[in-house]
């Protein structure tokens, strides 16, 4: 790589501090009472009211003047159609993605939580349309044991995980290796080579992509290129991983951990801090999953058969009275004209209830 010196920076407002701590919240023109909305709401959900930005924080919601923020800073240029395009283009480009690039591309959004087949292969990768001397970087942080590591295009082994390094213009990608621990959380970001702020990346339409060999589906996370999400960031944290037996599970955050003027390699204090940050988010979303699958329920048994007759009295069938199925096939037969029933076939008739059993050849009465 050419190494050039970083890029400037711009200074941030205030207000802008507050504003990248929030995640933006569409505002439905029919709600009455915002604050009544957003207290029942995350942490950090926020709804523009004209000249007011209204925060939910932990203590309440706070009411933050953005006059003077241009509308710019809460729009990202990143296409999400262009993005699940540009996948699908992207990945037959490249001979190491052969063996997906006929999966089925799904778009996930924050709070996400999937769980796929835990594989040695390919696990994510990251595409770009590079320009000249600005690499957007895919790396990845790990912290057993508290110490905090990264895998990266030169810095290419980190715990169990493997990085590519750079192929083409520009391909990373990172696979698994056996060795990975169960239950040990790791964080896939992405990084402005040489310090240069994510938000000028957006022509690259950059997303990380995560592959699910089970259902032969590549899951898609736009990276979030707003100023007000990522402001001057170089550095910026969107999915937190953990393997759990034979599964890698995966949560997209709610809020991307960024961190400013740090360089593809960083291992500073605010970084871990960040790093740190972003497992607790991801607890809480595995945790939430957790309950939601053991709160599934089993299997109810199909209740006994009944004969209804035209009458409108009921006959419970003892179970040991159900003649068994014998027929060669199963015909469904719809409300039709008179449709003749085949010869020493099982059929369904739908009329006044069901009836199942074998008829011989007549006209339907439905």
């Amino acid at each position: 790589r050419s190494f050039r010196s970083p890029s400037s920076f711009f200074g941030v407002p205030v207000c802008m501090e507050e504003i990248r701590k929030v995640k933006n919240y569409l505002h439905d023109p029919f709600l009455v009472d915002i604050v009544g909305f957003l207290d029942q709401q995350p942490v950090g959900t926020a709804m523009r009211d004209g000249e007011f930005l209204l925060v939910r924080k932990q203590e309440g919601v706070e009411r933050i003047n953005i006059a003077e923020v241009k509308d710019q800073v809460f729009l990202s240029s990143t296409n999400l159609a262009d993005a699940q395009e540009n996948t699908v283009h992207r990945l037959s480009l490249y001979p190491q993605l052969s063996d997906v690039k006929n999966f089925t591309v799904k778009m996930l959004a924050a709070g996400d939580v999937v769980s796929v087949p835990f594989s040695s292969e390919i696990s994510s990768f990251v595409l770009t349309d590079k320009t000249e001397g600005h690499f957007f970087d895919y790396v990845l942080y790990s912290m057993p044991k508290e110490k905090l590591f990264t895998a990266t295009y030169s810095s290419r082994q980190c715990v169990g995980f493997i990085h590519s390094g750079d192929i083409g213009s520009l391909l990373h990608y990172i696979h698994n290796s056996e060795t990975i621990v169960d239950g040990d959380l790791f964080v896939l970001a992405t990084i402005g080579f040489r310090r240069r702020p994510l938000r000028f990346f957006s022509s690259q339409v950059p997303m990380i992509c995560l592959v699910n060999y089970g259902s032969e589906s590549i899951y898609i996370v736009p990276c979030p290129l707003d100023e007000a999400t990522v402001g001057d960031a170089t550095l910026s944290g969107l999915v937190v991983g953990r393997r759990r037996r034979n599964e890698m599970q995966f949560a997209v955050l709610p809020a991307p951990l960024t961190v400013d003027n740090v360089d593809t390699g960083d291992l500073s204090s605010e970084t871990k801090n960040q790093v740190q940050n972003a497992f607790a988010q991801a607890n809480e979303l595995f945790a939430e999953e957790d309950r939601r699958n053991s709160q599934v329920q089993p299997d109810v048994p199909a209740p006994s058969l009944v004969q209804a007759s035209s009458t409108g009295s009921d006959k419970r069938i003892p179970k040991e009275e159900i003649p068994a199925f014998t027929g060669q096939y199963l015909h469904v037969v719809e409300n039709g004209i008179s449709p003749t029933l085949p010869v020493d076939s099982n059929c369904i008739q739908f009329g006044r209830g069901i009836h199942i059993g074998s008829f011989e050849e007549r006209k339907s009465d439905l």
